[in-house]
């Protein structure tokens, strides 16, 4: 059964180093879209794409994060970097010492992302990633992909120090403003509004023993989701405490 991880590791996430390229890891489906137009006003110039083609199948080239911009400006790598799809971020971008993403929770991604790429992977040149049966019957073989896009291989045993290592915050979809606050605070910008991003609608349900069922077999997915979740807690408890998320 799953159970909630143990408290942080009693020591703070690393600082923002400015004049050191950043990369944020857009998970699918947890509101990157939105959070990737905030960024492009922060940074401008300095934020650098990361995606696949799904059309044509072509993989995100490998980017050359010189610093700094023309512009002065900080360089942030935003995109998707999935190791299991060859585009992942070891041996690409293994000197990058500075990590930002978003998590949602598991089976709520896994459901969001079935019901997106049901919608638009059409034209898509790999077919076999779009769901064909139920969604009942996908989520019972389905695997969340999220910790495929993360720095290195995650396990149970080095979660924890993964993330107060590497990343200066963590955040979450279903905390998405406190997320923005702490974002900017430790990026060093003004907190911004969130522009509404469409969700995908929605015409299937899931029973009680679904989900029960995909959370026991996933359950590494979720102690990385709630210490997460737990740490974004922490620092917008420590951004209102200084006074500085009131903005």
């Amino acid at each position: 059964m799953y159970c909630a991880s143990a408290g942080s590791s009693g020591h703070g996430m690393i600082e923002y180093q400015r004049h050191e390229p950043a990369i944020f890891i857009h998970v699918p489906k947890t509101a990157g879209t939105s959070v990737r137009q905030i960024f492009n006003s922060w940074f401008g110039d300095g934020l650098l794409p990361h995606y696949a083609n799904a059309s044509t199948g072509a993989l995100p080239e490998v980017t050359e994060l010189t610093h700094p911009r023309e512009s002065g400006r900080p360089v942030c790598l935003f995109g998707h970097f999935n190791q299991l799809r060859g585009f992942g971020i070891p041996g690409r971008y293994d000197f990058v010492r500075q990590y930002l993403t978003i998590v949602r929770e598991p089976i709520e991604q896994a459901i969001s992302e079935y019901f997106y790429i049901r919608k638009v992977g059409q034209n898509w040149k790999d077919q076999s990633r779009v769901p064909k049966v139920p969604l009942e019957s996908h989520l019972a073989s389905a695997s969340p992909n999220f910790l495929n896009h993360f720095p290195a291989v995650v396990t149970q045993d080095n979660y924890r120090d993964l993330i107060e290592e590497k990343f200066i915050s963590v955040g979450t979809t279903e905390h998405l403003e406190a997320t923005i606050k702490v974002f900017a605070a430790r990026l060093g910008f003004k907190p911004m509004t969130i522009p509404r991003e469409n969700e995908t609608p929605r015409d299937q349900q899931i029973s009680q023993a679904t989900r029960e069922s995909f959370i026991e077999r996933h359950q590494l997915e979720y102690l990385v989701y709630d210490y997460c979740r737990r740490r974004l807690n922490d620092q917008s408890l420590e951004l209102r405490t200084s006074g500085s998320g009131s903005a």
